[in-house]
């Protein structure tokens, strides 16, 4: 996942979109992956899989009702099922910070109680 993330970065560095969402969600990454204690991630990676059907339903509906509009300069112009490539990446960087507030925050409530 972290070469995914640098090889879209090397190729759409120049893209304002792209670049802010692979580098945030490589920095994401690097620090859960090699700084954290707390080991999840294989949880994750399958919450992601299955949240990413509503989710792609979800900006379907709102895609067809002209409420989502993604600027194309913006992006690599990658699109996968109608949607900019840098949309799910940016679904996997918000999920994955939730995810791991949620275990930071159950890991010290364990330390509290005992």
């Amino acid at each position: 996942m972290l070469g995914i993330c640098i090889a879209f970065l090397f190729f759409g560095y120049l893209k304002l979109y792209t670049a802010t969402t692979f580098i945030v969600v490589l920095a994401l990454l690097l620090y859960i992956e090699y700084k954290n204690k707390l080991r999840f991630m294989y949880r994750f990676y399958r919450t992601y899989l299955v949240l990413l059907i509503p989710f792609y339903l979800g900006c379907m509906v709102i895609k067809k009702q002209s409420l989502l509009i993604f600027n194309e300069n913006a992006s690599l112009k990658l699109h996968l099922a109608y949607l900019p490539i840098e949309a799910y990446f940016y679904f996997l960087g918000m999920l994955l910070m939730a995810v791991y507030l949620f275990e930071l925050f159950k890991s010290k409530m364990v330390k509290v109680d005992g």
